[in-house]
Parts: C-alpha cells; structure tokens; sequence
C-alpha cells in the first residue's frame, strides 16, 4: 500500500490487494483489518457492503481497542464533541478495553458508563496486553441477520 490512511486509501489500494488476495488463495477463514489509530470504521465497513469485488467477502464485525488508561481524559478534552474516538466507539459491536491492570474499579465502572452513553448495543471486554479469546472478536456475526455467514 502507499502512505496514506487506510479509511482514505481503501477504495483504491486495499480493495485491489483484496481482490488480488482472493484470486490467488481463494476463500479464508478471517479477513482481519487493523486500522489503528483514528481511521472511521464506518468507512472501511461501507465499502464491504458496496464494493462488488468484496462480495465474497462477509463483514463479521467491528472491533474498537480503547485505551483505557487515557480513555476518560480523551473523552473529556473532546468536551462533547464528535471525535473520531466516540465515532469508533458508536460504530463498534465490540469494545476491548486495554490497560485494565492500570485503572481501578471506580474508573473501569465509569469508563463502562460513557461506552454505553456512546453505544448501548456493543460488548465490552477488559483486556491487559489486549489479551482476549478470540472467540469474542471473531465469529460474532454482529452484521448478519443470519445464523451463518455466507
């Protein structure tokens, strides 16, 4: 891929490196895109919904890694604003909470409590290291109406 963000560049170079992918090896299992950082998971997603050459591909979810150490004062120096932070977390079905072994209970339950001021339907996980069982990111089927993917 060329410098640039993967929100702005995945119309042109991620799509074509898909594509290219799933000539050569066929189907796969998981198809996992790390965006990091402040990419807009909405539009990542929309283009497995409307790129034709994706459709092959099924949109198992989308999962925010929040660092839950800075996460309160992020929210709170954005002061209500519309952030990429909160745009993440609203579009998310599941939310890993990182650095748990860094906050306290009180901190963790009002972390807890502006998630699901932001997102009342996503799950919430507590990691350290973002050690979780990948059963709770993968497989979740959060953009079907179906029991199983296509």
């Amino acid at each position: 891929m060329t410098n640039g963000c993967l929100c702005c560049s995945i119309k042109s170079n991620a799509v074509l490196a898909l594509e290219k992918l799933m000539e050569k090896q066929g189907k796969f299992d998981y198809v996992l895109i790390e965006t990091t950082g402040l990419a807009d998971p909405g539009n990542i997603a929309q283009t497995f919904w409307l790129d034709e050459g994706l459709s092959k591909l099924y949109l198992d979810g989308i999962v925010t890694v929040c660092d839950g150490y800075n996460f309160l004062q992020t929210i709170q120096e954005a002061g209500g604003a519309v952030t990429e932070c909160a745009r993440q977390i609203a579009l998310a079905d599941v939310i890993m909470v990182n650095k748990q072994d860094l906050i306290s209970s009180s901190v963790r339950d009002k972390i807890s409590e502006e998630i699901a001021a932001m997102n009342t339907t996503c799950a919430i996980h507590y990691t350290t290291y973002s050690r979780v069982n990948l059963d709770t990111i993968l497989g979740i089927q959060a953009s079907s109406s179906t029991a199983d993917p296509p």
